[in-house]
Order: structure tokens, then sequence, then C-alpha cells
């Protein structure tokens, strides 16, 4: 089992820093499979494509408006 969680924030060292400290981490029996955006436009997408994401790690105040 993967809980599907989608970080969706315009700076990769946030991506990388959530990936690094959940990095084996096992939450009810399941570990943790991220899914990043780098915009709003990007979480957009790939919410309409994929399913089944648990959780939504967001940045509220991105720098960059795309």
């Amino acid at each position: 089992m993967h809980w599907r969680c989608l970080i969706v924030d315009d700076d990769e060292g946030v991506h990388q820093s959530m990936v690094f400290a959940m990095n084996n981490l096992v939450v009810e029996g399941g570990l943790i499979e991220w899914l990043h955006a780098y915009s709003a436009r990007e979480a957009r997408e790939l919410l309409q494509r994929e399913s089944d994401v648990a959780l939504i790690v967001l940045d509220v105040v991105m720098e960059h408006e795309q």
C-alpha cells in the first residue's frame, strides 16, 4: 500500500526536504509516494489525471504565479 501525497511548491528545496524528512516513513502500513507540482497550473493538471491523492502539502504564497 502507498499513500499518494502531492507537494505543491515553487521551491525545489521544499520538495527535497519533505521527501528526505519522510523517507521510508510507514503510515498506517503504507509508504508515501510523492507527486510533485511546481505551480498551481501543474497541480491542477496533475490532479486531473491522477487519482487517490491522500494529502496535498500546499504552499499558499508562492513566489511565482503560473
